[in-house]
C-alpha cells in the first residue's frame, strides 16, 4: 500500500501489513492506535520516504503486533515520556491517547527501536481481545 502525503514536501509511505488473520475486539479503537503510528511515522521520521512494517507473532498467550518504521527513531531519554500527556513536537496527545486506549483493552505498549535507525513498537494484546481466523475477516 502506497500512501502519498502532500505537505510543504512530498513524501511517500510504503507501508507493509504482515499481520495473519485476526480479529481485535476493540469497537474499533485499535484503529485509532495504529493510524496514530503511521502519522507519526511520516510527521516525525524525517525522511523523504517513510517505509512502516506492521508484523504479528503469538508469545505465550499474547498477540504482539510489532510496528516498525524506518525514520529517525526515538531517544533514549524519550523513550517513556512520549506516552506522557502533552509530550511531543504536535499536539502531544496521541501517543497518550494510544497508550490509554490500549491499557483500557487490557494491553501494553513499549519503545525499543534504536535511535537513528526507526522506531519499533511491540504492542501485547491479551489472549481474551483477540481471536485467529482461517480466513478473511
Amino acid at each position: 500500500m502506497k500512501l502519498l502525503l502532500r505537505a510543504k514536501i512530498e513524501l511517500e509511505a510504503n507501508v507493509s501489513i504482515e499481520v495473519e488473520s485476526v480479529k481485535i475486539n476493540t469497537n474499533g479503537l485499535f484503529y485509532f492506535v495504529i493510524s496514530n503510528l503511521i502519522d507519526n511515522s511520516i510527521r516525525h521520521g524525517e525522511k523523504k520516504e517513510i517505509k512502516i512494517r506492521v508484523s504479528s507473532e503469538i508469545e505465550g498467550k499474547c498477540l504482539l503486533i510489532i510496528y516498525e518504521d524506518n525514520g529517525i527513531g526515538i531517544l533514549q531519554k524519550d523513550k517513556q515520556r512520549i506516552f506522557f500527556h502533552g509530550f511531543g513536537k504536535h499536539t502531544g496527545l496521541g501517543m497518550f491517547f494510544t497508550k490509554q486506549i490500549l491499557e483500557m483493552m487490557g494491553s501494553t505498549i513499549v519503545e525499543n527501536g534504536v535511535p537513528g535507525k526507526g522506531a519499533r513498537f511491540e504492542i501485547r494484546i491479551p489472549e481474551d481481545i483477540y481471536k485467529m481466523s482461517d480466513g478473511d475477516l
